[in-house]
């Protein structure tokens, strides 16, 4: 079961002997990893697949800025090995040299010192602290450098895995690109390996490209005395002290060679001190790993996926509109309204005043409340009760009783109205004119009797 998802489209490759390098995500920490996939030939030696887990599980809990941390070793099936490691942004250092020649970009000297300033320390670390065993694979296709300019070595636990293999340094330089000095018998992975493979990471720098496969090792000398040194795009010889440091790295005459990295660290500096023209100029290294990477980055853009063709939509039949009839709103006659109950009132005071006047001079014994009860007859509301003489009619018919022995002359107006029409009505005019009218009247009573 693979424990890496591997991403949609991952960046350039990076394809050896060893397998092929793909860029992932951790499944268990969701972390961005860089995977090898070991080749085939690989998985199947089981001695190289077991020293090489070894060397991996002890690396696994050491972590420095120079070196590419290992996470561990997976086997997803029996025919598959993958060796998990931290992704580290940036380039191989193979890829910014072929990028740069491409380019026709040359690699000025002080890139190549400020390179080889940080390779040696980095390498010579390694040997001091592991002192029975070698980085094996030191090569520049194993070398990154960040956006940064800092340089990191990568897959550096190969050296006692290489040694199981068995195999020569033909064979190994052709299948693996992994540079092993001249020996009596099969080479093994020591700190003369990584010493040889120092002075081969300088001997790309120098030249501005990666070495032919032809030319390791037999051809080594002659391109050695051909090197030349580029200063801000000028060809210039190179120093014989620097010539010499590059012979005795590659190892060409055995009395001379070094025996470790950290020999050649110590030659480097005095090849430095010796030479004032050498200077470490790390603006320099920015400059050139900023322009060559960039134009890296240019080309691992993937090609925008081509337009999708647009669906054929098949014609849409429209259904024909459905007439639908609304019923006529027919408006209903309004009701009429209610009419109005009209309430006749009666006002024929004179007759109550003449009735009563006549029965006063007539009978003086006579009852006048009979006779204003005779003539003020009750007539019926509208609400179908019996109505009684007013007040004011009882009221004259008391006076009349009481002043029956005076001479009326003419009689006056009297008003009178049903008690049950004044609750109804309310209206304002009829008692003003009940009022007018009844003050009236008594004026004239009073004046003629």
């Amino acid at each position: 079961m693979d424990r890496v998802l591997l991403t949609v489209t991952p960046p350039a490759t990076v394809t050896d002997g060893f397998g092929q390098r793909i860029y992932g995500v951790d499944a268990e920490t969701g972390d961005q990893v860089e995977l090898l996939e070991f080749a085939q030939s690989i998985v199947e030696h089981s001695e190289f697949v077991a020293a090489l887990g070894e060397r991996v599980a002890r690396f696994a809990t050491v972590r420095h800025a120079s070196y590419v941390h290992l996470r561990r070793l997976d086997r997803p099936a029996e025919d598959r090995l993958q060796l998990v490691s931290d992704l580290t942004p940036g380039w191989r250092l193979s890829e910014l040299i072929e990028e740069s020649f491409a380019a026709n970009i040359p690699v000025d000297i002080t890139v190549a010192i400020a390179v080889l300033r940080q390779l040696l320390p980095a390498v010579a670390l390694f040997g001091r602290h592991n002192r029975d065993n070698a980085i094996g694979a030191l090569a520049p296709e194993r070398l990154i450098v960040t956006p940064q300019a800092r340089l990191v070595i990568a897959e550096h636990a190969f050296g006692p895995a290489i040694d199981k293999l068995n195999f020569d340094a033909d064979k190994l330089w052709r299948d693996f690109r992994v540079s092993m000095p001249a020996s009596a018998g099969l080479p093994r992975a020591n700190a003369r390996a990584d010493a040889t493979a120092v002075g081969v990471v300088a001997l790309t720098l120098l030249l501005g490209r990666s070495l032919e496969l032809e030319e390791y090792p037999g051809q080594l000398e002659a391109l050695v005395e051909g090197a030349q040194e580029s200063r801000d795009g000028e060809a210039a010889p190179l120093a014989t002290s620097f010539r010499n440091w590059l012979k005795r790295a590659l190892q060409l005459n055995a009395s001379t060679a070094f025996q470790s990295t950290s020999e050649s660290q110590l030659a480097f500096e005095s090849v430095l001190a010796s030479d004032r023209s050498y200077v470490t100029s790390s603006t320099a290294l920015n400059n050139w790993v900023s322009k060559v990477g960039g134009a890296i980055d240019l080309k691992r853009k993937p090609a925008p996926p081509p337009p999708e063709p647009e669906p054929q939509t098949e014609p849409v039949v429209v259904p024909a509109p459905i007439a639908i009839t609304e019923p006529e709103l027919v408006a209903e006659p309004a009701a009429p309204p209610p009419a109005m109950e009209e309430i006749e009132i009666s006002l024929d005071e004179p007759r109550l005043e003449s009735q009563l006047h006549v029965a006063a001079h007539a009978d003086p014994d006579v009852d006048l409340d009979v006779v204003a009860e005779t003539v003020l007859e009750p007539e019926p509301d509208v609400l179908g009760r019996s109505a009684s003489p007013t007040r004011s009619g009882w009221r004259c018919a008391r006076y009349l009783r009481a002043n029956s022995s005076k001479k009326i002359r003419s009689p006056g107006s009297c008003s009178i109205t049903s008690p049950g029409t004044r609750r109804r009505r309310h209206h304002h005019h009829l008692l003003h004119h009940r009022r007018k009218s009844r003050t009236t009247w008594w004026r004239r009573l009073r004046k003629r009797y």
